[in-house]
């Protein structure tokens, strides 16, 4: 699979970055080897160890929205967040793009894809693996 992403850098979120986090862009495999795209937000001066969350929005959604505020606000609040884009959406790898069906995305393989931040995290933070959390939001009716 030859994937090629178009990274931005700058900051390209709705809302304002907080000047208690720092912030970074991320990427990692989900557990097909498709290449996801994550903003990690990162409480400043944080030390220790500290409980983590990775937060996906609803279908449609993009980090740069609810999904990534809500991360931002939860690491003023002292957890590693990660805001991320699932597989076929936004920055993510994965084609054909846009698309999020019960024929192509069992239930099991997008809570799955919530893991991979933390494999992530695993190899460079320290995070208390009895206090990681899993947020993906709702936006539809079905």
């Amino acid at each position: 699979m030859n994937e090629e992403l178009n990274l931005i850098q700058e900051w390209d979120k709705v809302f304002p970055l907080s000047e208690q986090v720092n912030h970074k862009k991320v990427t990692f495999k989900n557990h097909f080897g498709i290449t996801l795209v994550a903003d990690m937000y990162e409480p400043k001066g944080a030390e220790g160890k500290l409980a983590a969350i990775a937060v996906c929005g609803p279908f449609g959604a993009v980090k740069e929205q609810s999904s990534g505020l809500y991360a931002m606000k939860m690491a003023e609040r002292g957890f590693l967040a990660i805001a991320f884009d699932p597989s076929f959406t936004g920055e993510s790898a994965g084609e054909p793009r846009r698309i999020f069906s019960v024929d192509n995305r069992k239930l099991l393989d997008v809570l799955s894809e919530g893991y991979g931040p933390f494999y992530y995290v695993e190899d460079i933070y320290f995070i208390e693996f009895e206090k990681m959390v899993i947020c993906f939001m709702v936006g539809n009716d079905e």
